[in-house]
C-alpha cells in the first residue's frame, strides 16, 4: 500500500461513484491508551467482505484477539500477558502490518513452539489471513486488528524475541515522511519490547525509507547492524517467505532491501 494519485480527468467520477473508498485514505483522528491523538493514513477497507469473511471477523478474530476489551468494545489498559494469551510459555514474535498475512502464516506453521502476534489495521487483510486459519490446527496466532501505536504500551518490557515490518507504507513524497511509522518514539518502544538480543527485520522497495531506517537505528547503540558482507542488505534472510507486497516489487524491477538489526 502507498500513497494514492489520482488523474484530474477521472478524480472527479472516481469520488462520485466511490466515496467511501476514498473516504479510506483520508487521515483519521485516533488516540492511544494515553489519551494522546494518533493520526492514521491509509486504508481501513476495501471492497465488500463474503459472508465467510464477515464470520471470521465477528465471530473468530475475538477467539485470538491478544488485546483485551471492555462490556463496550474499548481497549482495556492491562498489560498483557502472554502466557495467558497462549495458554503456555513460549518466545514471541510480532509482525507489524501483516497485510493478507502470507509471511505471518509461514511463521506460524514453521514455528508452532513460539506465539506469532500479528497487528493490522486493514480489515480485509485481516479477514484474509483469518479466512486462510479458520479451521486449522494452528493455535499459535493471535491477532489486533488496528494500529500497533495504539497498543504498544500494553506490551511488558523485553517479552519480544523478534519483531519484523516488511513493506510498511512508503510515503515517499517529502512532505509526507512524518506520517512514516518509524521514528524516534517508536524506535524507544521497539527497544524496550524486545528481549536482550532480540531481533528486528525490516524491508523495503523504497531506498529512502531504507535510509531513513539505517540512520535511526545506527544513531542508538542500543543496536547493531546484522550485516556480515556488502551485499547482505540485498538478500532475504533465512526462512524468508514470498509476500505478495515482495512479488508485485521485483516484477515492477524495483529493488528490494533486507536488514536484520539485534539488540545488544
Amino acid at each position: 500500500m502507498g500513497e494514492i494519485r489520482f488523474n484530474r480527468s477521472i478524480k472527479k467520477s472516481f469520488v462520485k461513484t466511490d466515496e467511501n473508498l476514498l473516504m479510506n485514505y483520508k487521515c483519521t483522528n485516533e488516540v492511544d491508551l494515553l489519551g494522546k491523538r494518533i493520526n492514521f493514513y491509509g486504508r481501513k477497507k476495501g471492497k465488500k467482505l463474503s459472508p465467510y469473511q464477515k464470520m471470521c471477523i465477528e465471530d473468530y478474530l475475538p477467539k485470538i484477539k491478544f488485546v483485551e476489551t471492555d462490556s463496550s468494545g474499548n481497549l482495556t489498559k492491562e498489560s498483557i500477558n502472554f502466557e495467558k494469551v497462549f495458554g503456555f510459555s513460549c518466545p514471541v514474535w510480532l509482525e507489524i502490518g501483516f497485510g493478507s498475512g502470507e509471511h505471518l502464516l509461514h511463521l506460524a506453521k514453521s514455528n508452532r513452539s513460539v506465539g506469532i502476534l500479528g497487528c493490522e489495521p486493514y480489515v480485509n487483510g485481516v479477514a484474509s489471513l483469518l479466512g486462510k486459519i479458520y479451521g486449522s490446527d494452528l493455535s499459535n496466532i493471535r491477532i489486533f486488528m488496528g494500529d500497533i501505536r495504539k497498543i504498544l504500551s500494553l506490551i511488558p518490557p523485553k517479552k519480544l524475541s523478534k519483531i519484523f515490518l516488511l513493506f510498511p507504507d512508503p510515503w515517499p513524497k517529502k512532505k509526507h515522511r512524518r506520517r512514516r511509522l518509524l521514528n524516534l518514539k517508536i524506535l524507544a518502544e521497539i527497544c524496550r519490547i524486545l528481549k536482550p538480543g532480540g531481533l528486528f527485520y525490516f524491508a523495503s522497495d523504497v531506498n529512502d525509507y531504507t535510509k531513513q531506517t539505517l540512520e535511526l537505528f545506527s544513531k542508538d547503540n542500543r543496536f547493531e547492524w546484522m550485516a556480515d558482507r556488502p551485499n547482505d542488505w540485498r538478500n532475504v534472510w533465512e526462512n524468508w517467505y514470498p509476500t505478495r507486497y515482495q512479488i508485485k516489487a521485483l516484477k515492477a524491477g524495483r529493488k528490494i532491501n533486507y536488514i536484520v538489526f539485534r539488540k545488544v
